[in-house]
């Protein structure tokens, strides 16, 4: 098979040290190429081409800029239909609703992805985010809000009420728990896609490029990196970083997962899962419970999880409903404790194509055996209906050969 010719990282620092190009487009080059490579070595490895988007960084001109010691409410308030407001780095303890129609919210690292290590001084916001209008993003920012006391503060960045195309893009949600051992059952999530009226969904949410990090909930219920729930129609999890949820004090943990909610009976349907890393998700070792890297707790249609680095949970994928519905394939699953998959749907799910830790393909009860019936995949384990065959015989991050 021939090999790709990429160009390098250290060829794209090696020519903007000499031209003297900005930071920033460097580091967006240098993403691209890595987001190149990995899907190229998918079409080599597969004899399948997958479709990727190229990302498009920021270039709207300012309306408004809030600095150190003044309100991003307030501008927010004061803004018209279409307006971006640039907030400068600093620290900004409030709670912030962006709640005007395609108002765009950009932070000092606009364009740059959450877990960059080349990210400039971050504005952070000391509190909930709330987008809730058509057309509204938040780009460039920390959020990591004090510890929730209640339910209405479960959630660091929530899309809510019934929003259309609401971006949430290269931001950082870290450190965030709950702190009401009294309270009612409820977790905590990182970033929300939350669809809580039954007749007007949410349509085309796109929550990509973030990192969320050291999510607990040592109370009750468990914690999420990234949610979709509820009335959704159409949304894109893309690129994200989703690492260190439960932290191992927690009942439960997910790094993205798709759920239906106890306010009506609609649930979200087409919803893409896409390119993220979903690691260390970790339950209490005394809970009956597990971290999972992915999971579907909602019978709705239309999810496709592909092109995931799943690896180092408790459970690496979990399938409580709508199996013929999911598609995964074209991820890397390994190194997840107690199983890589575990379908608990009566229905069979398409796993096909995806490296599994070990060119033998899937162990577990219900993995690869030989003719005899003998255990012969040395991967990951799986549970359940699942079918695994063809499998990959390396990981999607591999070099081509």
């Amino acid at each position: 098979m021939p090999r790709q010719n990429f160009i390098s990282e250290a060829d794209v620092r090696e020519t903007a040290y000499f031209s003297c190009t900005p930071t920033g487009e460097v580091n967006e080059m240098i993403h691209e190429i890595q987001t190149i490579r990995r899907r190229s070595v998918l079409k080599t490895i597969c004899g399948t081409a997958v479709a990727s988007g190229a990302f498009v960084g920021s270039s709207a001109a300012q309306d408004a800029v809030v600095s150190p010691g003044e309100s991003i409410q307030d501008a927010i308030d004061g803004a018209s239909p279409d307006d971006t407001i640039v907030v400068e780095s600093g620290t900004y303890k409030e709670d912030v609703t962006i709640d005007v129609e395609g108002v765009t919210l950009e932070g000092p690292n606009a364009g740059v992805a959450g877990d960059e290590g080349s990210r400039d001084d971050e504005a952070t916001i000391d509190g909930q985010v709330v987008l809730s209008e058509d057309g509204t993003a938040l780009d460039g920012f920390e959020v990591s809000p004090p510890s929730a006391e209640s339910t209405q503060g479960s959630e660091a960045i929530r899309i809510g009420n019934t929003p259309a195309d609401v971006i949430v893009e290269n931001n950082v949600v870290r450190d965030f728990e709950r702190d009401d051992p009294n309270g009612e059952f409820y977790g905590v999530d990182g970033i929300n896609v939350f669809g809580g009226v039954a007749d007007d969904p949410i349509e085309d949410a796109t929550v990509r490029r973030n990192e969320v990090r050291n999510l607990r909930n040592e109370d009750q219920a468990g914690a999420a990196g990234i949610s979709i729930q509820g009335n959704v129609e159409g949304a894109t999890v893309e690129d994200n970083v989703v690492t260190e949820v439960g932290e191992e004090v927690t009942a439960y943990g997910f790094g993205v997962v798709i759920r239906g909610t106890g306010n009506h009976d609609e649930v979200p349907e087409d919803v893409e899962v896409v390119g993220n890393d979903l690691t260390d998700v970790l339950s209490d070792p005394d809970s009956e419970f597990d971290g999972v890297g992915f999971e579907v707790e909602a019978d709705g249609e239309g999810y496709t999880v592909t092109e995931n680095r799943i690896e180092g949970n408790n459970l690496g994928v979990e399938i409580k409903v709508a199996a013929a519905e999911t598609e995964i394939d074209f991820n890397d699953i390994e190194d997840n404790t107690r199983r890589g998959i575990f379908n608990d749907d009566d229905a069979t799910l398409d796993a096909t194509d995806n490296w599994w830790g070990h060119a033998s393909g899937p162990g577990g009860p219900d993995g690869r055996r030989n003719p005899a019936g003998k255990e012969v995949g040395k991967g990951d384990e799986i549970e359940g209906s699942v079918e695994f065959d063809p499998w990959l015989r390396r990981s999607i991050d591999s070099p081509s050969r």
